[in-house]
């Protein structure tokens, strides 16, 4: 399964996307600030997204969100990041949220988007993320 997301709106705040399934459109997404991480103290804690690129993704269990989820691997300068609901910036520290985008920086249906996500992903033995700008 090849997953692609493409970021297509920047601000101070948030960063907001599409993310494809194969090369079909499947969700909106909602990610902290896009910052240029060159080394680790080019992140801001809390309010950093992971950097563009090619990625590993595997189904995993989360001890913070108590049931399997997607987590993203080998992100350099951040561990334990996923996929997950998440309606607001305040939902997330470094993931990526899913659901269906209803205003700036705002996400809903994300729950019911995230278990589809997992539902999906459940048949793959292999699972790639490529992030890219719009």
């Amino acid at each position: 399964m090849k997953l692609t997301l493409i970021r297509n709106e920047f601000t101070e705040d948030y960063t907001m996307g599409e993310l494809y399934i194969d090369d079909a459109y499947f969700c909106d997404t909602l990610e902290l600030t896009t910052r240029k991480l060159e080394k680790a103290s080019d992140k801001v804690p809390g309010k950093t997204a992971i950097s563009f690129g090619l990625y590993q993704v595997k189904l995993t269990y989360s001890n913070h969100f108590k049931r399997i989820l997607p987590e993203i691997l080998n992100v350099l300068f951040f561990s334990g990041v996923r996929f997950h609901e998440g309606n607001t910036i305040k939902d997330i520290r470094g993931c990526i949220a899913v659901g269906k985008k209803v205003g700036a920086g705002v996400l809903a249906f994300s729950r019911k988007t995230t278990d589809e996500l997992v539902a999906r992903m459940k048949e793959e033995n292999e699972i790639t993320l490529e992030i890219v700008k719009g």
